[in-house]
């Protein structure tokens, strides 16, 4: 009770209101020549959901200060440069990356990205994937440091390493998804990028990359979904990792992203069913897709996993949320990994002591899916 006292007397300062006013868009050009809109807050594409009309921002967290901060200072890899480098917004707006093409838009809403399904293969998409094995247990987030690769990716693939946390089932499934992607055909480029989904019909008629469609309210003023990560990790040298949470605020029920300790914004209650009351699953790992006529893009570096940190793809303090908030390894949890393609390894590692704690590596070259 003493938790949820401290947290309602913080309230106050979390909250603003959606106003009246309206202010020009101003584009902004970043050195990875993606461009940007500098947004106002209150006028942001979240808005434009039917569900969100009347919804009040939450400037903040009311668990900031003591959850997800744990082993924030590693020795396992450098934390890369992200966000705005070149020019921020002007106080009151936020970053929103710009989709010009109305084709585009549509494709990478919803329908074309399918949930992976544990009994029937889908060609055009594979994983690699640790995840929680029953749905008894309530979660409130998932949070791990992620290591930055850049796969070589072509037009008409993606590779993606991230967090899901999701409730539900078959086509009632509810997931939100965070982590990075090399995605051509959305961003334009082969940077690896911060990358998030969601959706609350298992990808059928609702969810999207990013603020692709209304639905994810953005709050920093200068770290947007899609920012390219400047760093790399390198093959036998310097690795580099982003720290990745989704939580859920205790007062509001709403899902916060943060980025390397720095509040991103959020995913309102109000636009799920499921996950408006908690999560019941959650996985680490990689996936990846491909059209129909491409072959599977490598996952993670491109390589097999091994135990060498310094030569694989990894995800290490690896934690989840309790009902009351307090976080905790992943150990004593049931887990089981999931390969859908020979393609594609993962390898676990427990109890390893030191800056490892426990963790997985993971990834893989690809090539023809199904064969």
């Amino acid at each position: 009770m003493g938790l949820y006292l401290l947290l309602v007397l913080s309230l106050c300062s979390c909250y603003k209101a959606i106003g009246e006013e309206t202010t020009n868009v101003k584009p902004i050009q970043q050195r990875d020549d993606r461009e940007f809109d500098c947004v106002d807050i209150y006028k942001q594409p979240a808005f434009d959901h039917p569900l969100l009309k009347n919804h009040k921002i939450q400037m903040s967290p009311s668990f900031s200060g003591n959850v997800l901060n744990n082993y924030y200072d590693t020795k396992i890899g450098k934390f890369s440069k992200i966000g705005l480098q070149d020019e921020d917004c002007p106080p009151g707006m936020v970053p929103i990356m710009k989709i010009k093409s109305r084709h585009l838009r549509n494709e990478y809403s919803h329908s074309r990205y399918n949930s992976k399904n544990f009994t029937n293969d889908n060609p055009s998409q594979q994983f690699a994937t640790y995840h929680t094995t029953t749905n008894d247990r309530i979660f409130r987030g998932a949070r791990a440091f992620i290591s930055l690769e850049n796969p070589s990716v072509e037009l008409g693939q993606y590779s993606m390493a991230q967090i899901w946390v999701q409730k539900g089932q078959y086509n009632g499934l509810e997931s939100i998804q965070a982590g990075w992607a090399v995605d051509p055909a959305l961003y334009g480029d082969s940077h690896t990028r911060l990358t998030t989904y969601w959706t609350v019909d298992n990808f059928g008629n609702t969810g999207c990359f990013n603020s692709v469609c209304p639905g994810f309210v953005q709050v920093h003023p200068h770290l947007p979904l899609g920012s390219a990560f400047s760093n790399t990790s390198v093959f036998g040298g310097q690795q580099f990792i982003t720290d990745i949470s989704i939580a859920q605020d205790g007062l509001s029920g709403h899902w916060w992203l943060k980025v390397d300790h720095q509040n991103i914004g959020y995913w309102p209650k109000h636009i799920f069913t499921l996950l408006a009351n908690d999560a019941r699953y959650f996985e680490f790992g990689g996936e990846v897709y491909r059209n129909i006529n491409k072959p599977c893009p490598p996952m993670g570096n491109g390589r097999f996993p091994s135990r060498e940190l310094k030569e694989t793809s990894f995800f290490t303090e690896m934690q989840y949320v309790t009902p009351v908030y307090s976080i905790r390894d992943i150990d004593p949890l049931p887990m089981a990994k999931y390969i859908s393609y020979k393609g594609y390894d993962l390898k676990i590692w427990k109890n390893q002591g030191g800056d490892y704690h426990n963790f997985i590596t993971y990834g893989g070259p690809g090539g023809t899916c199904g064969k």
